[in-house]
């Protein structure tokens, strides 16, 4: 792991001074907001900028992501060909770590500084463009941007292993002084005027790519200082200092009208969705916002115990109730869609009842703040032992069959047994939760919609959503269920078992529950098991279905077409979740989902 510090800086007198800085990236950082993310191959983690993702359930390669401050900068006034007209400079440092996957990996492709003339983020620009242009715009001069390179991997086109303008590095120190000082003398220099590059209004930020190798690109730290230093912004300065108190306490009143007006909105949602959520029958608890800052020690770094789209979960206890162990589940977007997501989520929760789904304890909506506080499983998520530091002491089979049989008992219930058919849409490892007995308990249901049951299937009008199954990696199979089909059809099955299952005797379960995973992953839905025969499979009641050497081609079913209540058509599609089985037997085989 490459871990430096490194500055970029143009020297030049200074009047005015603007300065961002940021220590960390948590929502209590006033600055927060002002960070723009261009890419969904982006997202602002609370300790750190992650450039680029690094989730197990995300394809690694081939990523390229942008991250920016929202706010433009005027570098100068006049035109380009007269130096006096020079108005401002820029001096920037951050901390940044570039980690590959593992010693032995390759790592790739690199992560840069980057001053940009919008927000904007070119599309594939993964590999060698580092999230900076692509193979139709690289070299073009209206490109405007001017970037500095901590280039990984060095590609064909590379004149040499540096890419740097004026850049100073200094090794990490220890945890308890972790910024190094800035060195007498820079690693690298190069003079270059940038008003010949760069647009008049700039963006700064940061820009990282991925390609056939991956690595982690973060910064944990930044500081931007820009300098004006023009007459005529020193004019501006002092007609400010000018300007009568009336209108300073002008200026006080009306930041003052906005503050409780803002306020008063926040109170005013918080009434509507209170009513509108407590209306419902058999609701739980609702919590005050501080109840659980309390609780989670004001969402401490060190209690957070997981982390997605949706937002944060921490670990909490709650004291009024003899220190109960509680999940608190944050959600990060404080906006119509953030709101939307709750709703929609608590909603479907509260009306299920199955010893297989997490149980909902009660809920926050306070000053816009989102909360759903969950019963606490200290076992975590399974993928933390599929994936994570936890795998180092593997499930047993015994247990791996009880966590599947679980969730497939969970998913049966869902589309047959509850009121209505709920289709979850986002089962992953993730979202599997393990109580003190390794009980799967699912969760997260953000995504999931309930459906009558004259309807087979649930599509959103951008497409469908949930998160995309890990490649395999092994090649020539881009994915995984290819891998297991091709062991299959050469009679080697067996081979997809996870190799630290020591246990004897399970050889024909484990191939018993891997023929219902390929049974399960047929391209045409109404090929696969329903959730009803699944259970009964896996208790070994009913045989598998024949599965055939090859995965077969999807076949695409004839549309059944229905009139709404607007007189508009829409199509609905054969039923894809309900249909799907759990079966996760190698490490790197998820429960198979829709």
């Amino acid at each position: 792991m490459l871990s430096l510090l490194a500055v970029a800086t143009l020297v030049s007198a200074r009047y005015k001074t603007c300065t961002i800085t940021y220590d960390d990236f948590n929502n209590a950082n006033s600055n927060i907001e002002k960070l723009y993310v261009a890419s969904d191959d982006s997202t602002i983690a609370t300790d750190a900028l992650r450039v680029t993702l690094e989730s197990n359930y995300y394809s690694l390669t081939n990523q390229s992501g942008r991250i920016l401050y929202n706010k433009s900068f005027t570098l100068w006034e006049g035109r380009n060909d007269t130096y006096s007209d020079r108005v401002a400079s820029f001096d920037t440092s951050f901390l940044v770590t570039l980690e590959q996957m593992s010693r032995f990996a390759t790592p790739g492709e690199g992560l840069t500084f980057v001053v940009a003339p919008g927000l904007n983020h070119p599309p594939n620009s993964f590999g060698g463009y580092l999230g900076l242009t692509n193979f139709t715009t690289d070299g073009n001069v209206s490109n405007q941007f001017i970037a500095i390179e901590l280039d990984t991997f060095k590609e064909d086109f590379d004149p040499d292993s540096n890419h740097f303008i004026a850049v100073y590095m200094a090794q990490q120190n220890t945890s308890e002084d972790p910024t190094p000082p800035r060195p007498d003398t820079p690693i690298l220099k190069s003079y270059l005027d940038l008003r010949g590059v760069v647009n008049q209004n700039s963006y700064f930020g940061f820009s990282a790519s991925t390609g056939n190798s991956t690595e982690f690109n973060r910064v944990l730290r930044w500081n931007l200082t820009v300098e004006y230093y023009h007459d005529e912004n020193c004019l501006k300065i002092a007609l400010i200092v000018g300007i009568p108190t009336v209108l300073v306490l002008l200026s006080a009143l009306v930041s003052l009208v906005y503050y409780f007006r803002r306020r008063w909105l926040w109170q005013q949602t918080d009434r509507q969705m209170s009513g509108k959520v407590k209306s419902m029958p058999g609701m739980p608890r609702e919590y005050q916002y501080k109840e659980l800052q309390k609780a989670t020690n004001n969402f401490e770094e060190t209690r957070k115990l997981g982390q997605g789209g949706y937002g944060v979960v921490y670990k909490g206890y709650l004291a009024n109730q003899k220190d109960l162990e509680v999940a608190v589940k944050r959600f990060s977007r404080e906006s119509l869609k953030g709101q939307d997501d709750f709703f929609q989520e608590l909603t479907i929760i509260n009306q299920l009842r199955h010893k297989n789904l997490v149980p909902l304890h009660g809920w926050c909506h306070n000053h816009g703040k989102l909360l759903l506080i969950y019963d606490y499983m200290p076992n975590g998520s399974l993928d933390k032992h599929l994936f994570g530091d936890a795998n180092n002491n593997p499930l047993s089979w015994n247990l791996r069959r009880k966590i599947v049989t679980g969730v497939a008992s969970a998913l049966h219930y869902l589309h047959n047994e509850y009121q209505k058919k709920v289709v979850h849409r986002d089962v992953k490892a993730s979202n599997i939760m393990l109580d003190a007995e390794f009980n799967a308990k699912l969760g997260d249901f953000g995504l999931a919609r309930a459906l009558d049951y004259e309807k087979t299937s649930y599509i959103e009008p951008e497409g469908v959503l949930g998160t995309r199954g890990p490649g395999a990696k092994i090649d020539p199979y881009p994915l995984l269920v290819d891998w297991v089909w091709a062991l299959y059809r050469e009679g080697q099955l067996l081979e997809a078992m996870d190799n630290r299952l020591e246990e004897d005797n399970v050889a024909e379960e484990v191939q018993r529950f891997l023929l219902l995973c390929l049974a399960c992953s047929h391209p045409t839905a109404s090929e696969r098991p329903k959730t009803q025969e699944i259970v009964q499979m896996q208790s070994g009641s009913v045989l598998v279905p024949y599965v055939p050497s090859f995965r077969p081609a999807y076949m695409s079913p004839l549309p059944m077409w229905e009139e709404d209540t607007n007189d508009t058509t829409s199509l609905i599609t054969p039923d894809c979740e309900s249909s799907s089985a759990p079966g996760a037997i190698n490490p790197e085989i998820q429960l198979a989902s829709s």
